[in-house]
């Protein structure tokens, strides 16, 4: 999906309304260099939605270890405790398996992770 650069900050613009951001400018570079994850992360939102109806969820690019930039993008999903430990990772792998098939098609299998985390931590 090409998108003008308008189109691209209005699209990116709406993520804030689901996606807190860790690191808005890394993240925005990130996405405009990844054609496609705007759609992935628009894809992925109901399915997180519907398993973690409670969650809290913030985007972060990842800075490789070499240094040499970022190379991920992660969707970190915050629950409370008691959520954590009853089923969180099967969710997540839920979710995942849902989205594995569009990651696929963008060519984005390596650039989204599904990252758990506890609320308040």
């Amino acid at each position: 999906m090409n998108l003008t650069n308008e189109e691209f900050e209005t699209e990116f613009n709406k993520l804030n309304r689901f996606y807190r951001m860790r690191n808005p400018k890394e993240i925005r570079d990130f996405i405009k260099n990844n054609k496609g994850l705007i759609a992935l992360l628009n894809e992925t939102e109901p399915h997180l939605l519907h398993k973690f109806p409670k969650g809290e969820f913030e985007l972060q690019a990842h800075n490789d270890i070499t240094g040499e930039g970022y190379h991920k993008l992660y969707v970190n999903i915050f629950v409370d405790e008691e959520r954590f430990n009853n089923g969180f990772m099967d969710d997540i792998h839920d979710v995942d398996d849902k989205i594995i098939p569009i990651k696929k098609e963008l060519d984005l299998m390596m650039k989204l992770v599904l990252m758990p985390g506890v609320k308040g931590y």
